[in-house]
């Protein structure tokens, strides 16, 4: 049997109501690690204004309708931001294409937020066969909302020179170059 490409997620007995959420991780916070001995810096990589695009299809075994929307989760406040939810037809191609809202924070997280509407229990594949997050962002660094997190700004990554947060500025020294 030739399958056609893609990534195959196994939705097994998802019971009415209940979510699941399958997404790509663009931002990672100090909560994320069990062990600092690298000290990384972050910086996110999806940002509101971006276009979220995801292809697929919903292979169904078992069970009814299954609901999908694309979704954000804030990386702050754990919110998660999502469009309405649609109804794709089991083995026929889906596309959810959305532009990422404003997140009070950093977008956490970035993919499909699925619900079992109607049956007791859903069993069946999701194929995802692409997944992007393009265009131009709308993103502006407020220093008084930073914190310093593994030796760099919460929401970006610091190069070059010595730094500190006060006053609700960046405060920066260095000889050669700085970049944020």
């Amino acid at each position: 049997m030739h399958r056609k490409p893609g990534v195959s997620i196994l939705l097994d007995r998802l019971e009415r109501e209940d979510n699941a959420r399958i997404y790509y991780k663009p931002y990672y916070r100090r909560e994320d690690f069990d062990d600092e001995r690298y000290r990384p810096s972050f910086t996110p990589l999806a940002y509101p204004g971006q276009t979220l695009k995801i292809t697929g299809r919903l292979e169904k075994f078992s069970g009814s309708r299954m609901g999908i929307t694309p979704f954000v989760r804030d990386a702050e406040t754990g919110k998660i931001f999502s469009a309405g939810y649609t109804f794709p037809a089991p083995g026929e191609k889906f596309l959810c294409e959305w532009r990422i809202p404003e997140v009070p924070f950093a977008v956490a997280e970035a993919g499909l937020l699925l619900m079992n509407v109607e049956a007791a229990k859903f069993l069946g594949n999701l194929v995802i066969e692409e997944f992007s997050i393009t265009g131009k962002r709308a993103f502006t660094v407020k220093f008084k909302d930073e914190k310093s997190e593994f030796d760099g700004l919460s929401r970006c990554s610091a190069v070059g020179g010595s730094w500190m947060l006060e006053n609700g500025g960046l405060h920066v020294l260095t000889r050669d170059y700085f970049l944020l």
